[in-house]
């Protein structure tokens, strides 16, 4: 059993690692054999990026000094964080390849200081650049705008059509 000053230095370790961090991801490893998570240890340092297994209190005083929403009071499993300050595609492809394996769940996950819905992983983990995810954004985005420019502008000479209609029945 750790002693309160041990203590102390895991929860100054643990905000200095989240102070630099630009994503973090907190999963429940219950489920995951000891081999598998080494494993996924190996895979997420060569993204220079780390997870570390956390107390759920000490997360919960650092989260909360960095208001950083989670649940904890409802947390029932193991907590593992993962922190990274370069590009999130690996890591995030690694944690979901080990989710459809069923051998954690995804928790929460915050990218610079934005917390995301945790399926948002599958989505991302398609792709392979960053340069793809900003194309597929944009082509929505556009598709979108697109859309409501057709609808607001037939929208409109439709209304002024029936409109012209309904005064000449009104004039004959």
């Amino acid at each position: 059993m750790p002693t309160r000053k041990e203590k102390q230095k895991m929860l100054e370790k643990l905000e200095e690692k989240l102070k630099s961090q630009k994503f973090l991801i907190l999963f429940d490893f219950l489920r995951m054999k000891a081999k598998d998570f080494s494993d996924l240890r190996k895979k997420i340092k060569n993204f220079e990026a780390e997870i570390i297994v956390v107390k759920k209190k000490l997360a919960k005083i650092s989260f909360s000094k960095f208001k950083i929403p989670f649940d904890f009071e409802n947390f029932k499993g193991k907590m593992a964080i993962l922190l990274g300050s370069q590009d999130i595609l690996g890591p995030l492809k690694s944690i979901w390849k080990e989710k459809e394996k069923g051998n954690l769940e995804v928790l929460a996950v915050y990218v610079e200081n934005n917390q995301l819905h945790p399926e948002s992983i599958k989505f991302v983990s398609q792709f392979e650049k960053k340069e793809e995810i900003f194309q597929n954004l944009v082509f929505n985005l556009s598709f979108l705008i697109q859309k409501l420019i057709f609808t607001l502008k037939f929208g409109v000479q439709n209304l002024i059509f029936l409109l012209e209609k309904i005064k000449g029945q009104k004039a004959s």
